[in-house]
């Protein structure tokens, strides 16, 4: 499929890319696929700035005075090559044709591990705001932070810091809280980190949500929202947020997001109180068309009181989650084929969080404070702050003494959060955690045989 040399191509909208040493990370969020190029694809995007309209010979021209080559009209061939490529995928589009296509790749965990190696930033999380609609019974922001607004990021210290995040490499974003919806200025953060070329996901309970809202995420080609539904009932999921209401309020969101075209998620978390209605929630998901995610943890909260009394603990509990789980739609996670020398996870590797008072930390359950970008530059916390240095050390063997004879370490879902460090230098590891790899694993053994 030849272009003529007068057609014009653009940049198409929903392209979010970046460069990660001789790699080019894309994420196409209208086709739901993900990419990795060699460098010289990023420079030909680099052609096509804002909805620029470039010939290939005007593109040609532009690369031959960045490239000393030898052979000009062997590189014209190349480029023309690169171009039929990224047309064909749906990533340029011209004024004769606008497709998608290609093969999936499993790019986002083949750049992110090599941001995690080289310390390069991939993603980052930003929570708005501390205050919610909702009070759930199990969040780890508890009333400690939300009932606090007074000294927020502003939207100018926003817009600096997504400026800085996206200098630093940052192509992946997480906007959350508390509740999104309630901080005043997330329309227009949102908007300008997908100005930017941010891949932006939303993390919400979807209270707030109005078809004008979407309006506008659909056309800021929002990357996706994620809504948390703790129940396939009300009774359960409003006993759990202490709303009435919440349960057909946060549907409703979902569904109208999923109807405006924006990927769509469910989220919940799996503990005593809703075990027994995770059927159901399976079921509706399924019935929707909307991917229901399921996890374990339950987080200690930010006043310290500990999450166990929700968390399932007992291998019996687990065994019934995992059955039903096992038995319906779960999205859920792939295996994390982890050895003894595995990062934990991507944690202040690759990816770091924000509070909503400038607190710069590894993620968003991990209470280490590395600064403040009201202080100090992020691009200097992220290079020197020497949590940083320790905890990027860290790996499994290091904060489990069991992790070389484990039988189930590739199923381990161990969390920074929640190890427990203690004064002698030693690591507690909670046993459930323990308990479900091990039950992941059985469970896995008896669907292969």
């Amino acid at each position: 499929m030849n272009m003529p040399y007068t057609a014009l191509f653009r940049l198409n909208r929903g392209i979010c890319y970046q460069r990660y040493e001789d790699f080019v990370y894309l994420r196409h969020i209208d086709a739901r696929k993900d990419y990795l190029f060699n460098g010289i694809v990023y420079d030909i995007l680099r052609c096509f700035p804002g909805d620029t309209g470039r010939t290939k010979d005007e593109v040609a021209a532009v690369l031959l005075e960045q490239y000393c080559v030898s052979d000009r009209e062997s590189f014209r061939r190349e480029i023309d090559t690169f171009l039929q490529r990224l047309t064909e995928e749906g990533i340029l589009v011209t004024d004769h044709m606008d497709v998608h296509g290609g093969a999936e790749l499993p790019a986002v965990l083949q750049i992110q591990e090599v941001c995690a190696r080289e310390h390069l930033l991939f993603s980052a999380a930003l929570e708005l705001t501390y205050r919610c609609n909702e009070r759930c019974i199990h969040c780890y922001v508890d009333g400690v932070h939300k009932e606090r607004g007074q000294n927020e990021l502003t939207l100018e210290e926003y817009k600096g810091l997504l400026d800085e995040l996206r200098d630093m490499g940052c192509v992946s974003l997480l906007l959350t809280g508390g509740e999104v919806g309630v901080k005043d200025c997330f329309l227009e953060v949102t908007e300008y980190a997908a100005s930017l070329g941010m891949a932006v996901d939303l993390f919400t309970n979807g209270l707030t949500m109005t078809p004008e809202i979407l309006e506008q995420l659909r056309q800021w080609k929002v990357n996706s929202v994620s809504y948390s539904l703790y129940g396939g009932t009300a009774p359960v999921h409003d006993a759990i947020t202490k709303i009435p209401g919440s349960f057909q309020r946060t549907l409703m969101a979902a569904l109208m997001t999923k109807c405006a075209g924006i990927d769509t998620y469910i989220k919940t978390v799996v503990m005593k109180e809703n075990q027994e209605d995770l059927s159901a929630l399976l079921q509706l998901g399924k019935r929707l068309g909307i991917p229901v995610a399921a996890g374990f943890a339950v987080l200690d909260t930010h006043s310290g009181r500990s999450g166990t009394v929700h968390q399932l603990s007992t291998r019996e509990e687990i065994q019934h989650a995992l059955r039903l789980l096992s038995d319906g739609d779960h999205a859920g996670t792939a295996a994390f084929h982890r050895k003894p020398d595995s990062l934990i996870c991507n944690a202040g590797q690759c990816s770091l969080s924000i509070d909503p008072y400038g607190n710069v930390r590894p993620c968003l359950a991990l209470p280490i404070t590395l600064g403040n970008i009201r202080k100090t530059p992020l691009r200097k916390i992220w290079a020197e702050a020497p949590e940083l240095r320790d905890l990027r050390n860290l790996r499994l063997r290091k904060v489990c003494r069991e992790c070389e004879s484990c039988g189930n370490i590739d199923e381990c879902e161990l969390c920074l959060a929640r190890i427990k460090f203690l004064p002698d230098g030693g690591t507690e590891i909670p046993r459930d955690v323990c308990l479900l790899a091990e039950e992941s694993r059985n469970m896995a053994r008896r669907n292969q045989s």
